[in-house]
């Protein structure tokens, strides 16, 4: 089984419940340093032999992420530099998605060498590899 960090947006809560705001960020381990911005969305498939984790990206291309694993964390994030023309003026802007960062707890269940990425139509896929289980091996012993 693999565990999802839950990074639940309670800033408006924070004015009025300061230690629900200070419960929750401890609970779920957010960070203080954590990049803002936008964050995706994420759906957890488990299959035989692969977890796979989908995040809803669009506007990114597969070159603006990264993602790696160091220790039983997996990190997952994307950067996209907000390119604005010569000669443009803003006149109203109400969306902005340029970077995010999304991490994952993983169990000693998966195989960190074998996790492949695959980003289309605005969705990231990332793929788990299941370590194959270690049955335990019986041997019968003659008494004499």
């Amino acid at each position: 089984m693999m565990l999802a960090t839950v990074k639940p947006n309670f800033q408006k809560t924070s004015v009025f419940f300061p230690e629900l705001n200070h419960f929750v960020n401890h609970v779920f381990n957010e960070a203080s340093s954590q990049p803002k911005g936008f964050n995706p969305l994420a759906n957890i498939l488990e299959k035989e032999n692969t977890y796979n984790i989908e995040l809803a990206a669009p506007g990114f291309e597969k070159e603006h992420f990264s993602i790696k694993v160091e220790k039983e964390i997996l990190t997952i994030s994307a950067k996209k530099e907000i390119e604005k023309s010569e000669g443009e003026k803003t006149i109203r802007k109400e969306f902005h998605f340029a970077q995010f960062e999304r991490t994952f707890h993983l169990t000693e269940k998966i195989d960190t060498e074998n996790i492949s990425a695959n980003y289309s139509n605005g969705i990231l896929t990332v793929s788990l590899a299941k370590k194959a289980e270690v049955k335990p091996s019986i041997h019968t012993i003659a008494v004499s």
